[in-house]
């Protein structure tokens, strides 16, 4: 999910064009490390607030509901569900990601985990 967005690729990029004067096994591992810092900060403002921007989005989908109901313009009704859409769509994604994160990192030890899984599957 974090791949598609532009603005992943452009963080990434503008960390590796800075010039570190430093040896370059350093300023490799600077740039890793200043890498990991700006995706960080980069993915809470573009991802971090799903959930809460899902909440708000909905309590004004209630309100665009009434003012169509009694008469008013549906235009802002259907950009709002679309936008409640995308985020529905963000949020299963990143639900999805985190289930395979656990799994690669319990999912081959032998634990009530993995035999859930594996049950689950058969």
């Amino acid at each position: 999910m974090w791949m598609m967005d532009k603005g992943c690729g452009a963080t990434i990029e503008g960390v590796w064009k800075t010039n570190f004067d430093e040896p370059w096994v350093e300023k490799i591992l600077r740039k890793i490390d200043k890498c990991g810092l700006e995706l960080t900060q980069w993915s809470k403002k573009k991802f971090g607030s799903v959930h809460k921007e899902l909440e708000t989005k909905r309590t004004q989908l209630a309100r665009a509901e009434r003012y169509a109901r009694s008469g008013g313009d549906t235009s802002w009704l259907r950009t709002l569900e679309a936008e409640i859409d995308s985020l529905m769509d963000k949020e299963a994604k990143m639900w999805r990601q985190r289930s395979r994160v656990a799994w690669l990192k319990d999912g081959d030890k032998n634990t009530r985990f993995f035999h859930t899984k594996a049950t689950q599957r058969r």
